[in-house]
């Protein structure tokens, strides 16, 4: 069964949609769903809830999302707007993960 965040369609199926297409209103609310799942991750991780080895785990699984020019622009988009407990997608160049900034 294909990862899905809630009720949503699932996460992968936008990286398999037509390279330059524009995300569906579904695709955006997975994506949402997505972007408050990694945010949680991210805020757990900072107060000590979530081990290094899982978050860098989680930081390879973002920029991979990230990579697609949509995603990451309705990501920044999203960030710009206050939410998402100060995440920020810099954390993939200022990582100490191993391969998250290769």
């Amino acid at each position: 069964m294909p990862f899905r965040v809630g009720a949503s369609i699932p996460l992968l199926t936008i990286m398999t949609r037509e390279t330059g297409s524009d995300l569906l209103p579904a695709q955006i609310d997975t994506l949402y769903n997505y972007y408050n799942l990694c945010a949680e991750e991210h805020l757990f991780y900072e107060t000590g809830y979530v081990d290094e080895t899982v978050w860098c785990a989680w930081l390879r699984g973002m920029k991979y999302f990230a990579g697609d020019a949509a995603v990451s622009k309705l990501w920044e988009k999203e960030i710009k707007s206050g939410s998402y407990y100060h995440f920020k997608l810099s954390l993939f160049e200022n990582s100490k993960c191993p391969r998250v900034d290769q």
